[in-house]
């Protein structure tokens, strides 16, 4: 059996590996950014498939199930197995997935954009691609996920409104590739229920996330991250008494079924989306982005952690190398280090600190002198005790460098 066999694991997991320096599908704009790709959409959605959908050996064995029609629970009435059909991947799997990821989270002019540019997002430069990315290994598994326990054709639970509403919707609806079914209707809905909630429950929506305080650094999360913390969650009112909570997309799911939602909620459009059938053209400065942050982020991705902590202290260093320069410049000096120090002399240091000390020794005996004024004292302070201290540090300085 595949969920008992190392061998195809580890089969596995070289392909997603391999997978991971390859551009993929980049969804509804697949056919404007990947005018250079060779091969078939197809293989493509289930290369797609196996690198998000593959994380650990849990997800792995989950992965296998769903393509073992025998482990998907059993139906009475024959129908076309459309879920493992690779274009029904890429409409309402890849579609969706990759529509949140762009559209919401990387597209200004979307109100989820905008709030998890201001609360969650550190640094737009180091962590927002690592985030993106993991939204995207999230969804698809949870989709994985709602497919296993919901069968390949789920129907309403319970009866009423909602349910017969959305029911006829579901008969009444036509599509040219494949049947509507709740799985198209709830997969293609899931951008929009994001957009159209986020700004009055985006405190449910990303609830799992770390807020932006919580950074210890720039670059990365808590150590307590874990794959949870990019789980988009979904705000749900079960009726018109009820408060608004959250549950997960699986048990939002689940709230369809058993008639908790209106079918209006679930064909409401987002204006930040585009529309059924929309052609999404690729501007010149779009795809010089999108081919940096993919280069960046597949770098990241095989990034150890140690490397990670090496590009902070880089990072730090370099913020203490400006600020240095900055009060070189304040100071009138030349904001240039590069010049070589002087070798270092010990017996001129040697020399100035003994001048140094003995004009404290003489300055503690003028203080003792009941007629030195105020005056005199802070002049013979400046005039010998500073002069040579200032001599002193400048000459350690020359060949030591100043303290850190």
């Amino acid at each position: 059996m595949c969920h008992n066999a190392d061998e195809f694991y580890t089969t596995a997991m070289t392909e997603v590996e391999s997978c991971m320096a390859k551009q993929l599908h980049m969804g509804v704009r697949h056919q404007a950014c990947s005018k250079s790709i060779k091969l078939p959409e197809q293989l493509l959605a289930l290369l797609w498939l196996l690198r998000y959908t593959i994380h650990d050996s849990e997800s792995f064995d989950r992965l296998c199930h769903f393509f073992y029609p025998d482990k998907l629970k059993a139906v009475e009435v024959q129908v076309e197995q459309e879920i493992f059909d690779p274009l029904w991947i890429v409409h309402y799997i890849i579609y969706p997935i990759m529509s949140i990821e762009y559209f919401l989270f990387d597209k200004k002019g979307s109100n989820t954009f905008d709030i998890y540019k201001k609360f969650y997002c550190k640094h737009q430069q180091y962590t927002h691609s690592r985030t993106k990315e993991s939204i995207i290994y999230s969804l698809a598994s949870i989709f994985i996920e709602i497919l296993l326990e919901n069968g390949e054709h789920p129907d309403m639970i319970t009866s009423n409104k909602n349910t017969q509403d959305i029911s006829q919707y579901l008969r009444k609806s036509e599509s040219i590739l494949f049947n509507t079914t709740l799985y198209t209707l709830f997969f293609q809905a899931l951008p929009h229920l994001i957009e159209n909630n986020i700004e009055l429950h985006h405190n449910i929506i990303f609830q799992n996330f770390v807020k932006k305080e919580n950074f210890p650094t720039q670059r990365k999360w808590p150590e307590t991250t874990t794959w949870k913390n990019f789980e988009l969650l979904l705000a749900i009112k079960k009726d018109a008494s009820s408060q608004v909570e959250a549950v997960t997309i699986k048990e939002y799911f689940k709230a369809i079924r058993t008639g908790n939602i209106a079918l209006s909620t679930l064909t409401q459009k987002a204006d930040c989306l585009p529309k059924e059938n929309d052609i999404i053209e690729e501007t010149e400065e779009e795809r010089k982005l999108r081919e940096r942050d993919e280069k960046k982020n597949y770098k990241e991705n095989t990034s150890s952690d140690e490397e990670d902590e090496k590009d902070d202290d880089e990072e730090n260093e370099s913020d203490k190398e400006k600020k240095k320069q900055k009060d070189k410049k304040r100071k009138g000096e030349s904001s240039s280090s590069s010049s070589p120090r002087k070798k270092i002399n010990k017996g001129e240091v040697v020399k100035k600190a003994r001048e140094v000390e003995t004009n404290i020794q003489a300055f503690q005996q003028r203080l003792q002198d009941e007629s030195e004024t105020k005056e005199s004292l802070i002049a013979l302070f400046e005039a010998t005790v500073k002069t040579n201290w200032d001599n002193l540090k400048e000459k350690i300085d020359d060949n030591l460098g100043p303290p850190k």
